[in-house]
């Protein structure tokens, strides 16, 4: 099981906990944040580019392929339909 833990620090900022580690999720000046870290969107943008750039070191290590640097990038734009 895999377990998350955000805790709210002030505004728009909040304590992201996995494990170990500890990140920092904030919104960007002009969204009323003090952009003290990547928003949750970002962040999931980050986290999937992540899981592809796995999946290729994986499949490529299972293949017994040197494929040098990974590099993946996730461009996105969130709906804009409102909550």
């Amino acid at each position: 099981m895999m377990k998350a833990t955000v805790t709210r620090q002030d505004a728009y900022r909040h304590a992201v906990r996995i494990r170990s580690h500890e990140m920092t999720l904030d919104e960007p000046v002009e969204e009323g944040g003090a952009d003290a870290g990547p928003s949750p969107l970002e962040m999931l943008a980050g986290s999937l580019a992540g899981c592809v750039a796995v999946t290729i070191e994986m499949y490529a290590t299972r293949k017994g392929w040197d494929i040098g640097g990974v590099e993946v990038e996730c461009d996105f734009t969130p709906a804009e339909r409102g909550t």
